[in-house]
Protein backbone atom coordinates (compact mmCIF):
# COMPACT_ATOMS: atom_id res chain seq x y z
CA UNK A 1 0.00 0.00 0.00
CA UNK A 2 1.51 3.16 -1.18
CA UNK A 3 2.21 5.96 1.56
CA UNK A 4 -0.67 8.17 1.53
CA UNK A 5 1.51 10.79 4.04
CA UNK A 6 5.55 11.37 2.08
CA UNK A 7 8.13 12.46 4.25
CA UNK A 8 11.67 13.08 3.81
CA UNK A 9 14.64 10.82 4.70
CA UNK A 10 15.28 11.42 7.76
CA UNK A 11 12.00 13.44 8.50
CA UNK A 12 10.40 12.99 11.74
CA UNK A 13 7.32 10.53 11.43
CA UNK A 14 5.79 11.60 14.97
CA UNK A 15 3.32 13.79 13.24
CA UNK A 16 2.09 11.25 10.63
CA UNK A 17 0.34 9.36 13.78
CA UNK A 18 -1.50 12.44 14.04
CA UNK A 19 -2.58 12.99 10.47
CA UNK A 20 -4.93 9.67 10.42
CA UNK A 21 -7.48 10.47 12.90
CA UNK A 22 -7.65 14.52 12.38
CA UNK A 23 -8.37 13.58 8.61
CA UNK A 24 -11.08 11.12 9.67
CA UNK A 25 -12.25 13.73 12.33
CA UNK A 26 -12.45 15.88 9.50
CA UNK A 27 -14.36 13.80 6.82
CA UNK A 28 -16.61 12.81 9.77
CA UNK A 29 -17.44 16.25 10.93
CA UNK A 30 -18.56 17.28 7.34
CA UNK A 31 -20.75 14.20 6.84
CA UNK A 32 -22.45 15.03 9.75
CA UNK A 33 -23.19 18.71 8.91
CA UNK A 34 -23.90 17.25 5.51
CA UNK A 35 -26.56 15.00 6.70
CA UNK A 36 -28.40 17.28 9.31
CA UNK A 37 -29.47 19.32 6.17
CA UNK A 38 -31.19 16.17 5.27
CA UNK A 39 -32.46 15.10 8.63
CA UNK A 40 -36.17 16.47 8.54
CA UNK A 41 -38.04 13.82 6.20
CA UNK A 42 -37.87 15.88 3.32
CA UNK A 43 -40.28 18.47 4.51
CA UNK A 44 -39.74 22.25 5.99
CA UNK A 45 -39.52 22.64 9.77
CA UNK A 46 -38.94 25.76 11.80
CA UNK A 47 -36.26 25.46 14.56
CA UNK A 48 -37.32 28.62 15.74
CA UNK A 49 -40.10 28.41 18.88
CA UNK A 50 -41.01 31.65 19.22
CA UNK A 51 -41.64 31.72 15.47
CA UNK A 52 -43.58 28.36 15.13
CA UNK A 53 -45.81 29.14 18.03
CA UNK A 54 -47.16 32.07 15.66
CA UNK A 55 -47.51 30.54 12.95
CA UNK A 56 -49.80 27.88 14.65
CA UNK A 57 -51.41 30.42 16.42
CA UNK A 58 -52.00 32.60 12.68
CA UNK A 59 -52.30 29.47 10.63
CA UNK A 60 -55.23 27.53 13.41
CA UNK A 61 -52.82 24.33 13.24
CA UNK A 62 -51.52 22.67 15.81
CA UNK A 63 -47.79 22.62 16.54
CA UNK A 64 -45.72 19.13 16.01
CA UNK A 65 -42.66 19.38 17.82
CA UNK A 66 -40.25 16.85 17.23
CA UNK A 67 -37.41 16.69 20.05
CA UNK A 68 -34.51 14.59 18.38
CA UNK A 69 -30.60 14.21 18.83
CA UNK A 70 -28.18 13.83 15.75
CA UNK A 71 -26.66 10.87 17.34
CA UNK A 72 -29.64 8.91 18.36
CA UNK A 73 -29.94 6.28 15.93
CA UNK A 74 -33.67 5.63 16.77
CA UNK A 75 -33.95 9.49 15.28
CA UNK A 76 -32.32 8.52 12.25
CA UNK A 77 -34.26 5.89 11.70
CA UNK A 78 -37.64 7.56 12.35
CA UNK A 79 -36.19 10.21 9.97
CA UNK A 80 -35.19 7.78 7.38
CA UNK A 81 -38.29 5.22 7.93
CA UNK A 82 -40.92 6.79 8.59
CA UNK A 83 -41.09 10.88 8.11
CA UNK A 84 -40.27 10.37 4.56
CA UNK A 85 -43.26 7.81 3.60
CA UNK A 86 -45.39 9.46 1.57
CA UNK A 87 -48.52 8.93 3.63
CA UNK A 88 -47.13 10.38 6.59
CA UNK A 89 -45.63 13.47 4.84
CA UNK A 90 -49.24 14.48 3.85
CA UNK A 91 -50.43 14.32 7.40
CA UNK A 92 -47.01 16.32 8.75
CA UNK A 93 -48.41 19.12 5.60
CA UNK A 94 -51.62 19.47 8.58
CA UNK A 95 -49.53 20.36 11.05
CA UNK A 96 -46.84 23.61 12.09
CA UNK A 97 -43.61 21.80 12.52
CA UNK A 98 -40.90 22.33 14.77
CA UNK A 99 -37.47 20.45 15.24
CA UNK A 100 -34.96 20.83 18.40
CA UNK A 101 -32.27 18.77 19.58
CA UNK A 102 -33.60 18.12 22.84
CA UNK A 103 -30.11 18.25 25.18
CA UNK A 104 -29.55 21.87 22.77
CA UNK A 105 -32.88 23.37 23.79
CA UNK A 106 -32.79 22.64 27.60
CA UNK A 107 -35.67 24.62 28.68
CA UNK A 108 -37.87 23.50 26.25
CA UNK A 109 -37.12 19.83 26.51
CA UNK A 110 -37.31 20.27 30.24
CA UNK A 111 -41.00 22.46 30.07
CA UNK A 112 -42.43 19.39 28.19
CA UNK A 113 -40.35 17.11 30.16
CA UNK A 114 -38.34 15.15 27.34
CA UNK A 115 -35.85 12.36 28.96
CA UNK A 116 -35.21 10.15 25.82
CA UNK A 117 -35.87 11.14 21.61
CA UNK A 118 -37.72 11.17 19.79
CA UNK A 119 -40.35 12.30 21.36
CA UNK A 120 -43.28 13.93 19.38
CA UNK A 121 -45.55 16.97 21.08
CA UNK A 122 -48.11 18.28 20.03
CA UNK A 123 -49.81 21.33 21.42
CA UNK A 124 -53.04 23.47 20.52
CA UNK A 125 -52.93 27.13 19.82
CA UNK A 126 -52.79 28.04 23.51
CA UNK A 127 -50.08 25.41 23.98
CA UNK A 128 -52.35 22.85 25.40
CA UNK A 129 -50.77 19.41 25.43
CA UNK A 130 -53.18 17.62 22.63
CA UNK A 131 -51.49 14.19 21.75
CA UNK A 132 -47.26 13.02 22.60
CA UNK A 133 -45.26 9.99 22.06
CA UNK A 134 -42.29 8.99 23.19
CA UNK A 135 -40.71 6.63 20.91
CA UNK A 136 -39.58 5.20 17.57
CA UNK A 137 -42.57 4.69 15.56
CA UNK A 138 -43.11 2.83 12.11
CA UNK A 139 -44.74 4.82 9.71
CA UNK A 140 -48.47 2.96 9.95
CA UNK A 141 -48.61 3.63 14.06
CA UNK A 142 -47.25 7.37 13.58
CA UNK A 143 -49.69 7.84 11.00
CA UNK A 144 -52.42 6.65 13.39
CA UNK A 145 -50.81 9.34 16.26
CA UNK A 146 -50.99 12.33 14.28
CA UNK A 147 -54.34 11.00 13.24
CA UNK A 148 -55.39 10.95 16.43
CA UNK A 149 -53.86 14.86 17.94
CA UNK A 150 -55.54 16.08 14.58
CA UNK A 151 -58.74 14.64 16.00
CA UNK A 152 -58.36 15.82 19.17
CA UNK A 153 -57.05 19.21 18.27
CA UNK A 154 -60.69 19.83 16.22
CA UNK A 155 -62.42 18.23 19.67
CA UNK A 156 -63.71 20.21 22.00
CA UNK A 157 -61.55 22.80 24.30
CA UNK A 158 -60.01 21.01 27.39
CA UNK A 159 -61.76 22.75 30.63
Amino acid sequence: MADVFPQKPGADAGWRRFAWPALILVVAVVVYGTSLGRFSGGLEWSHDYAQARRASAESGRPLLIEFFSPSCPYCLRMDRDTLRRPEVKELLTSFERLRVNAWEAEELSGRYQVDAVPAFVVLDADERLISRVDAYLPADAFSRFLRGALKAADGPPAR
